[in-house]
């Protein structure tokens, strides 16, 4: 009993000083620092609004980090962009996010990336029929909440 009180104290330590370490209006999600923006954006202007936070375009590396970011998210009603660019239509492993890694993890619609659609991605909330699904859009025409994460 003792060895559980005290992981359970070593835990509560651990998130109370990754939360610390977050900067302010961040959230700690899954290990991340996020936060998800009030205003949509085009993904340029997206990318702009993260960078003035000394943030980026959030990476999701498997889907314990999807769905954190779901609930995380459950108030958003819209769709939220991500940190991930496709230059190859119907080849999620030839995207990329936006440091140039490779995406080892995604949760793309079936039959998605469509590039002729467009090149960036955005995830549907919760609140939406694709809940968790990413979709490629056309970047600078369609506005969507900006998913942040701290550098």
């Amino acid at each position: 009993m003792t060895h559980l009180i005290t992981f359970a104290v070593v835990l509560i330590a651990s998130v109370s000083l990754l939360k610390a370490a977050c900067p302010e209006g961040f959230d700690v999600i899954n290990s991340k620092c996020i936060t998800i923006t009030s205003k949509r954006f085009t993904h340029h202007k997206a990318l702009l609004e993260c960078n003035g936070r000394n943030a980026h375009l959030v990476t999701i590396q498997n889907a314990i980090d999807n769905n954190a970011i779901l609930q995380y998210a459950s108030n958003i009603t819209s769709p939220m962009w991500i940190g991930a660019n496709c230059k190859f239509n119907k080849q999620p492993k030839k995207c990329t996010w936006d440091d140039g890694s490779s995406l080892d993890y995604s949760n793309f619609l079936p039959g998605y990336p469509v590039t002729n659609i467009g090149t960036c991605v955005y995830i549907d909330s919760d609140n939406q029929p694709l809940k968790g699904r990413w979709i490629s859009a056309t970047c600078e025409l369609d506005e969507y909440h900006a998913i942040c994460e701290s550098n």
